[in-house]
């Protein structure tokens, strides 16, 4: 595994780390971060994996720290919108 990377924006801190299989770990304690990580995973549960029970309907809450969540970086992007100060993820 490489070391890890952070991005920070706005004063959400997101961890970056290579995982098995092309995929990527990122790691995040920000409730907004959380909170759009849960709603792209409702959409494309595919792209976007917990370290949780997959049976488990999760909120952000849940994870009280850091969120740990595999993400598929061919198909998951992550999205800084200067004009309106706000990250989010998407699926392309």
């Amino acid at each position: 595994m490489s070391d890890p990377r952070e991005i920070t924006y706005e004063g959400k801190k997101i961890t970056v780390r290579d995982w098995a299989d092309g995929k990527v770990l990122l790691m995040s304690a920000d409730d907004s971060v959380k909170e759009n990580l849960l709603d792209v995973r409702k959409e494309s549960p595919d792209y976007v994996e917990l370290l949780t029970d997959p049976d488990m309907t999760p909120v952000p809450e849940d994870a009280e720290d850091v969120m740990p969540v595999i993400v598929d970086p061919k198909h998951v992007c992550l999205l800084i919108d200067f004009s309106g100060r706000n990250t989010g993820f998407f699926i392309v």
